[in-house]
């Protein structure tokens, strides 16, 4: 078995903590966005997820606007 350090797959979205975190991403996807600017801004050191929540509001964005 081989592992390596990187970029997760983007294949599959699994959230396994801080569900504190995923829901105020859910909330900054979902909002009514109106002439006003969203700025979203993800900070942190290597490995705390910050390529995975982008992964993860690129696939709340997906499946939302598919709705429309």
């Amino acid at each position: 078995m081989s592992y390596s350090i990187g970029v997760p797959s983007k294949t599959r979205i699994i959230w396994a903590d801080a569900e504190e975190v995923k829901e105020e991403l859910e909330k900054f996807v979902m909002a009514d966005f109106t002439s006003n600017v969203s700025v979203l801004i993800i900070l942190g050191d290597y490995g705390t997820g910050k390529t995975h929540s982008l992964n993860y509001i690129h696939y709340l964005a997906q499946q939302f606007f598919k709705k429309i």
